[in-house]
């Protein structure tokens, strides 16, 4: 073993993890293959932020952070696009979920994928105490007020619109029924419905649990931060927000008309060619406005 390379490995942690910084994938994949010491200073970036959709065949990437605990570990991001799945992998996936540790962003949607017995697994898995996300998007299939009991560091919650079910305000999965776990908290709810848009998610429906002319102003900010773009849209357009055409905005409680023009005017920024914005008081208030003709028209009052 030469000088220089014991020198490298006795290096400490913090210049290690610099110099790991400045190398590309391929080369932490040979460094994780130099030795033992190396092998965890490249994996703790190799397995940072994952990615898993249909069109890139990458789900072999489950079956690694499965079997082994210390690489779970290292992943603080995890979008999972798959809608055919083997349930092996699928498996895989939630058994390796509890020891994500650091996980900060979940963002998962498996469609078909996801069975009974999984769903119930995952339901459990992210109603427990594994881990603090501050993002999360899944499935509406899933007991959303469960988890939002337990996730109480969760700054953003997306909902995905399955083939199985429609938002119903009764239902224990629907986005609306997140906002009745929330009692004192503010956390922004998006809805991702794809009927009336067959290409994509053509339909958002927004809880933003915000209340001053402030934050209304900056809704378009918050949205698009997290809205998540692929960045091969010709793979991913059901996530493009320019494919948006009807935003439907539930406010909790009364605010006043410049609050509604501003949310209105943030909605259309960040969802460019919406032709509808509907915002709905919870006391039963719905004002409707078409970009094409700016004005606000009320259609039911309290």
């Amino acid at each position: 073993m030469s000088n220089t390379y014991q020198a490298t490995e006795n290096l400490p942690v913090e210049l290690q993890d610099l110099i790991s910084s400045f190398c590309s994938f391929d080369t932490l994949r040979n460094l994780a293959g130099v030795s033992k010491t190396f092998q965890a200073v490249a994996e703790q970036r190799l397995y940072a932020s994952i990615a898993i959709r249909t069109y890139e065949r990458k789900e072999s990437v489950l079956t690694m952070i499965a079997a082994c605990a210390s690489r779970a570990s290292y992943v603080k991001s995890l979008k999972t696009d798959y809608h055919c799945l083997e349930p092996s992998l699928v498996g895989d996936l939630i058994r390796a979920l509890p020891y994500m540790k650091n996980l900060k962003e979940l963002r998962i949607r498996l469609g078909r994928s996801l069975g009974n017995h999984h769903t119930a697994m995952l339901d459990d898995v992210l109603s427990g105490t594994h881990f603090n996300l501050n993002v999360l998007f899944v499935e509406d299939h899933l007991d959303l007020r469960r988890i939002v009991e337990a996730q109480k560091y969760l700054g953003f919650l997306g909902v995905y619109e399955t083939y199985t079910s429609a938002y119903q305000d009764s239902s224990s999965s629907s986005p609306l029924s997140a906002l009745s776990s929330l009692q004192n908290r503010c956390l922004p709810v998006v809805g991702l419905g794809t009927r009336g848009n067959v290409r994509g998610y053509g339909r958002v429906t927004l809880l933003p649990g915000l209340l001053s002319l402030e934050q209304a102003q900056s809704l378009d900010e918050l949205v698009r931060h997290h809205f998540h773009i692929g960045e091969n849209r010709k793979c991913s357009p059901g996530s493009d927000p320019e494919w948006v055409t009807t935003v439907v905005v539930h406010l909790p409680a009364a605010v006043d008309q410049d609050v509604f023009e501003a949310f209105g005017e943030s909605v259309c920024r960040a969802f460019p060619n919406t032709s509808e914005v509907e915002l709905v008081m919870k006391c039963g208030l719905v004002r409707v406005l078409s970009p094409l003709s700016p004005t606000w028209a009320t259609c039911h009052e309290c």
